[in-house]
């Protein structure tokens, strides 16, 4: 964000970072870290705005062919650049004041644009508004806390996966009373007899997939081959 004028630029005291008044080392030495780079983010938007004014008023004075420029335009070339909070009415009165500005500085209620430019040099490193470092410092900290986070290893809590459950299969002849199982086991060979002149013979036929065994469904088939009720309902319903 654009600096904020601390103390009245003086047009006819120029200050430039090759004549600071005072000790600016021993005064940078007091900032802490976030002050410091409130400090020089300050500093360089401020170069930045600067640079663009020069600019404007260099092509104002192109145009016009004349290195003074009105407070018309100085005023508009502030607000293009940024600046107008450093140009304020305040100081425009001082630059276009023939009493408050150098000789020759003011012809005609027109201003030199070189003599405003070279007022506007980048004044001593200033301490931060207390508010800006504090902002500063908030969002610093924040980032921090974001990065360290990220490269600390996520731990993934491991999962065991439970032991595979399979539904038991229901047993077909659970409902059938013992007395009447003991009577088809001694029914059942009198009809493989009957019908079939061995019992391997039998077990062949109703063995449709050959597995050497029979399955509900193939033990079903034969219990309605030989047409055994269990109860009121055919074997395995």
């Amino acid at each position: 964000s654009p600096i904020s004028p601390r103390s009245p630029i003086s047009p006819r005291s120029p200050i430039s970072p090759r004549s600071p008044r005072g000790s600016s080392t021993s005064f940078l030495s007091s900032f802490d870290r976030d002050e410091m780079v409130v400090a020089a983010h300050d500093r360089m938007m401020y170069n930045r705005q600067r640079s663009q004014l020069k600019h404007h008023m260099q092509l104002s004075a192109r145009y016009s062919g004349s290195d003074f420029m009105s407070r018309g335009e100085l005023s508009l070339a502030a607000k293009l650049a940024g600046m107008d909070h450093v140009l304020t009415e305040e100081k425009l009165d001082l630059f276009f004041n023939p009493r408050e500005s150098p000789r020759g500085a003011v012809k005609d209620g027109a201003a030199n644009w070189r003599h405003i430019n070279k007022a506007l040099a980048p004044q001593m490193a200033q301490r931060p508004e207390a508010t800006a470092t504090a902002s500063y410092r908030t969002k610093r900290l924040t980032a921090t806390t974001k990065r360290v986070q990220a490269a600390e290893p996520k731990l993934v809590p491991e999962v065991h996966a439970a032991p595979a459950t399979y539904p038991s299969s229901p047993d077909p002849f659970e409902s059938i009373d013992p007395l009447e199982l003991e009577k088809f086991h001694m029914v059942l060979p009198t009809h493989f007899t009957t019908r079939f002149a061995e019992m391997r013979r039998a077990f062949r036929m109703l063995d449709q997939t050959q597995s050497g065994m029979l399955s509900r469904n193939e033990v079903k088939l034969g219990v309605h081959l030989f047409n055994l009720l269990v109860g009121s309902t055919p074997a395995g319903d």
